[in-house]
């Protein structure tokens, strides 16, 4: 799956049964340090798209090959590995493609199971291995469903506001949400991405990146998940806007603030330029692409970022009040990592 500025899928999807993708994950070796959490997002976003098991209609068999270089050839495992990492996230049917490597066609070195030699080789013996494992189960699989207490929000209204509407140099709306899920993925908590119009009263944890288009309605229904006890996560760039692509005449987080407990003074699109951020702890980590000059309302400080502003000095606070977390900056990924860990 791939993300579409023309194509929403919670909408496309509404009268279908269920959802469902092609998943191809990378097999570079340069991607071996991530491998482990490659594609988690894909398989969780596409889950929350109808708040269900979803079909895997194409996966990975070989190399695949075709109006690009031939990618490398899947490692011993690999195949068996994402496999079940569908299976985790509640893919109800996983179709390998292909069984044999097509003789002719487009598609001759989209390789299946079975190379051109007809020969059944080590990765077809990894599926067979599999098939054992899946049928082994089936009796436990069948019927199962996963239960996420953690929610990433996203909504493809969001995703086409920045891709129209650029806001600072290196600033991608999906990458700094894929920071969050895979922050909380590598914490061991399991996390539904799902709609910001989805129903979110079963959620401890909500993390909304970026709620750059707010409506009363939704901070309404985020304040409510607040007071009944979960934790909400917010980050720069909240209430910028209406869903008519207007801005709010009101201090920014816009319908969040006085719930968040912080107001945000003045901002800075940093983009490439590097910051450091430090916490309560002392540990210390770098941030870039935007920078909020937070005041606080009722919010504690527990980080902060200090350096020449404006022919000044200004205080870049990470706040946090009660259950919830206000974020002014886009940090690396250990930040994301221990906000994630603090927060379970």
């Amino acid at each position: 799956m791939e993300l579409s500025d023309f194509l929403d899928y919670y909408k496309f999807c509404e009268e279908l049964d269920f959802a469902s993708l092609d998943y191809y994950p990378s097999t570079s070796p340069e991607k071996s340090v991530s491998r482990g959490y490659g594609g988690a997002l894909t398989l969780d976003l596409t889950r929350g798209i109808k708040r269900q098991n979803f079909w895997i209609m194409e996966t990975i068999s070989g190399p695949p090959g075709c109006w690009f270089p031939m990618w490398r050839t899947p490692q011993p495992g690999f195949i068996r590995a994402f496999a079940w990492q569908c299976i985790a996230r509640r893919a109800d049917t996983l179709v390998h493609f292909r069984w044999r490597s097509a003789p002719y066609g487009a598609e001759q070195f989209w390789h299946g199971l079975i190379d051109h030699s007809n020969v059944p080789g080590r990765r077809f013996e990894e599926y067979r291995i599999l098939c054992d494992e899946v049928n082994r189960l089936s009796p436990l699989l069948a019927g199962s469903e996963v239960l996420g207490e953690a929610a990433v929000l996203h909504s493809h209204d969001l995703y086409n506001a920045f891709e129209i509407q650029s806001q600072a140099e290196g600033m991608n709306y999906f990458d700094n949400l894929k920071l969050y899920h895979r922050a909380q993925t590598k914490s061991g908590i399991l996390t539904d991405v799902v709609n910001t119009t989805d129903d979110l009263d079963k959620y401890r944890l909500i993390v909304a990146p970026s709620l750059y288009l707010l409506d009363e309605k939704l901070a309404d229904k985020l304040k409510n998940c607040v007071k009944n006890g979960a934790t909400l996560i917010l980050t720069n760039r909240t209430g910028v806007k209406n869903r008519s692509n207007v801005c709010w005449m009101h201090p920014l987080p816009a319908h969040l603030a006085e719930a968040a407990g912080v107001t945000v003074a003045e901002y800075d699109p940093i983009g490439y330029d590097v910051h450091t951020i430090r916490m309560q702890d002392g540990k210390a980590y770098s941030c870039s692409q935007w920078c909020d000059v937070l005041e606080p309302a009722g919010a504690e400080t527990v980080a902060w970022s200090i350096y020449r502003f404006a022919g000044g000095r200004a205080n870049f606070d990470l706040l946090e009040r009660k259950r919830q977390l206000f974020v002014p900056v886009e940090s690396d990924a250990k930040a994301a990592d221990g906000r994630a860990e603090g927060h379970v």
